[in-house]
């Protein structure tokens, strides 16, 4: 009879993927911090939302194996390059580390004026653009050089992203404006979807996914000079995630992790919790995602 109930609690608990999360990476008893994979999936990088250290773990068993201890300040952001075994990090004095996850290893340095909040790696390159309290930038990783992203006079970008070859890089703002940037031609497209600030962007192929905090995933077709579509969910989303082989991941301000269809507009629930989701990071190799949160540490879930 033991063994039976044994049995029947197993099979219930993986029934139940939707409540427990894969793995949950509470880094220095901190309840929130930025969290990032490595670029074979293998690790996972935490960022305590209150000290400078980055806690190092090991994805699959969440051990926390090493730490990185290069900055000084608070760790505003940190992103590894989808292609290389290299991590950007940047903290509140505005400094950039580039370092190797498994040694440690520092391998570039920039500086940038104020406080970094955002950054992302150029696939297939050696830019970082970066997001400061002060600027915009796209530093080069190998000379720590930096050039000004061509943004409007008093206006700042509040988040960013690179397209999968790193040829254009989408920035949102504070109004609700979104534009596409290509790095090759200097041509800037420009949309206007929302009067909220945009919270997180994706590219799908030829289209730019944007989500602002409103129960709305906006959609755009660029490159044909479309001027978007605003898709109808259920929920407030916090951000937007572009999976390969299953598609589009959207957060939710409510705590969820939704898998969205773009053809049926069909919503699955992937996870649930107490925190808004305001960042997730797609495993590169396994079927995870990891969610960071507004006021919980940053956990995996399985995508089933």
């Amino acid at each position: 009879m033991l063994a039976g109930l044994l049995l029947a609690g197993y099979l219930a608990q993986a029934e139940a993927p939707a409540t427990l999360p894969r793995r949950e990476f509470r880094y220095q008893s901190a309840n929130a911090g930025r969290a990032t994979y490595s670029h074979d999936g293998r690790l996972v990088l935490v960022a305590s939302a209150k000290r400078s250290q980055i806690g190092i773990y090991h994805g699959r068993t969440a051990l926390l194996v090493s730490e990185f201890r290069g900055h000084r300040q608070v760790v505003g952001s940190l992103a590894s390059w989808p292609d290389r075994d290299t991590i950007a990090s940047g903290d509140a004095s505005g400094r950039l580390l580039f370092w190797q996850p498994k040694t440690g290893n520092i391998v570039g340095r920039a500086q940038v004026p104020g406080r970094v909040v955002a950054l992302q790696p150029q696939p297939g390159g050696t830019l970082v653009a970066v997001l400061t309290t002060k600027t915009a930038n796209l530093v080069n990783s190998a000379s720590g050089k930096r050039l000004a992203l061509p943004v409007p006079p008093g206006k700042l970008p509040v988040s960013l992203v690179f397209n999968a070859d790193g040829s254009q890089l989408a920035m949102g703002y504070v109004d609700g404006n979104v534009t596409v940037y290509d790095l090759k031609t200097h041509q800037q497209r420009r949309a206007k979807p929302f009067s909220t600030p945009v919270r997180s962007l994706a590219f799908r192929t030829d289209s730019l996914l944007a989500t602002a905090g409103t129960p709305g995933l906006f959609v755009w077709q660029y490159a044909a000079s479309e001027p978007g579509q605003i898709l109808a969910v259920t929920k407030a989303l916090g951000s937007v995630a572009q999976q390969r082989a299953q598609g589009l991941l959207l957060g939710t301000l409510t705590g969820e992790v939704l898998r969205y269809d773009l053809d049926t507009r069909a919503e699955t629930v992937i996870s649930t919790a107490k925190s808004p989701v305001r960042e997730l990071v797609v495993n590169p190799h396994e079927r995870l995602v990891l969610a960071n949160y507004g006021q919980a540490a940053p956990k995996s879930w399985l995508l089933r």
